[in-house]
């Protein structure tokens, strides 16, 4: 099995005046593809190509023998799931009465705070890395922003996660706008 570069989910023009197409050129054609090219050949005649992405970032996390799977297998995961985080006409402040902006309200302070902080953690990663809102302790728990640098994941966004659940994640290396 060879891991191939999935489609964007959207027309590259989809996301401007925020992302270019140009950005995306670059960040999806060059360095995500990169990244899955290397992976492909870092795996090839090993058992991990008979692997899901997920149970290849499982296995080698921490093995420092395989940084390198570990980082290409990461990062196309994180690249994957950042393209299917946005969408045309996308992003901005959620409808006051629904679930997200009620959890932004109560767990952060309302949605300038998040903006302001969510911001903040990603001005102040070093080098590159993800900003993600989480939901700490199960699925209905406190929303918590935190950080991971590089091809770093929160490592608990996978089945056995006890103390975060994935939300919504994105790329240190886009500038962040308000909307």
């Amino acid at each position: 099995m060879s891991f191939t570069l999935p489609e964007l989910p959207y027309d590259k023009t989809a996301l401007e005046p925020y992302i270019s197409a140009k950005t995306l050129d670059f960040h999806y054609d060059k360095h995500h593809k990169g990244y899955l090219n290397k992976l492909n050949e870092l795996v090839e005649n090993t058992h991990y190509q008979h692997m899901e992405i997920e149970e290849i970032i499982t296995k080698v996390h921490g093995n420092s023998d395989k940084v390198p799977i570990f980082n290409n297998a990461a990062q196309v995961w994180n690249h994957t799931f950042y393209w299917n985080s946005m969408k045309k006409n996308g992003g901005g402040k959620p409808k006051d009465d629904g679930f997200l902006a009620k959890k932004i309200q109560d767990d952060i302070g309302g949605f300038d705070k998040f903006y302001e902080e969510f911001s903040s953690h990603g001005v102040s990663q070093f080098g590159s890395g993800w900003v993600w809102l989480v939901f700490e302790k199960g699925r209905l728990g406190k929303l918590k922003i935190t950080k991971t640098p590089n091809a770093d994941l929160l490592n608990n966004l996978w089945p056995s996660a006890t103390t975060h659940y994935g939300c919504v994640g994105a790329r240190l290396l886009f500038r962040l706008s308000k909307p």
